[in-house]
């Protein structure tokens, strides 16, 4: 066990949510959580690691990301690194991440809270997630609306795949709601220590194929039933043609990690990629849409 852990400690706007996660789960983290204040419209960001960070490359590493993703405006935040010890990071994480009802069937439990489950009920779904770095532990709003989002969408033996599969959260959720098969396309090559762990705990492991890459790496073998895409609302629409290859004709795509406020806009830009919106899931400040492509 490694002596000195790390955290950042990020403070700012809530809409930085998106674009940090995203970057911090790139520069090595190994686990976020968020505190989110939504009178104030305000978060704080946590990421722990196990490498000393450097505070001036950090800050203007996350600036280059803020730029990417909101250009023209000033976004102001505070970051700041602290030392802690590995007691602290396994106290933090068991206390941060709780059993995630996303309604009475449906349940996102932590293997360290499996005793306090009801494994009898019927019709329950119990889907045990080990956080990590990969994004997915059930408590963000754009997993739980996607996890809505399939399970009305997909139908019994439709085959799915999951772009930014990240924890594999989502392809496990699909799994469980009796998809024929997975396929996962991540590009973080760290992801798959994550997704593998929690394919095992649920036992569906060989169900789920993985590819370490994205969707223009991945061949298809066969047009899907269903496609997800729970990854940084700017890279569906720069990726929204190859996406779009995916999908059968008439097959219903799940996108999210859309902020509310810019969900106008990125639908607007999906209608002029060749998409029509089929519904909307909305919740505090995220959107997901499903959609279909015209093909």
């Amino acid at each position: 066990m490694k002596e000195k852990w790390y955290r950042i400690v990020i403070e700012g706007p809530s809409f930085i949510e998106e674009p940090f996660t995203y970057s911090l789960r790139k520069h090595g983290s190994a686990g976020i959580e968020i505190k989110e204040d939504k009178k104030s419209s305000r978060c704080v960001i946590i990421s722990y690691h196990d490498e000393e960070q450097d505070f001036d490359f950090l800050n203007e590493w996350l600036r280059a990301a803020l730029k990417n993703s909101f250009p023209g405006e000033n976004i102001e935040f505070d970051l700041k690194v602290e030392k802690f010890t590995p007691l602290d990071w396994a106290s933090k994480q068991a206390d941060s991440f709780g059993i995630v009802r996303l309604d009475d069937k449906l349940w996102v439990v932590p293997p360290w809270r499996k005793n306090e489950i009801d494994e009898t009920v019927e019709g329950r779904i119990h889907l045990i997630i080990t956080p990590g770095s990969a994004f997915g532990t059930g408590e963000h709003p754009t997993t739980r609306q996607c996890m809505v989002a399939i399970r009305k969408y997909m139908k019994p033996g439709d085959y799915v795949v999951d772009v930014g599969a990240g924890s594999a959260i989502l392809s496990i959720a699909a799994v469980k709601f009796d998809a024929a098969s997975v396929v996962g396309i991540e590009i973080d090559k760290e992801a798959w220590r994550n997704a593998s762990e929690n394919l095992d705990q649920n036992c569906v492991s060989a169900s789920v194929r993985w590819h370490e890459g994205t969707v223009h790496t991945y061949k298809p073998e066969r047009n899907f039933d269903l496609v997800v895409a729970n990854i940084l609302s700017q890279v569906i629409v720069q990726d929204a043609e190859s996406i779009k290859q995916l999908g059968r004709e008439g097959a219903p795509y799940i996108f999210s990690g859309i902020l509310r406020d810019a969900g106008d806009e990125f639908i607007k830009k999906m209608n002029n990629k060749g998409y029509k919106t089929l519904e909307l899931f909305p919740e505090g400040e995220w959107l997901t849409v499903a959609m279909e492509a015209i093909k």
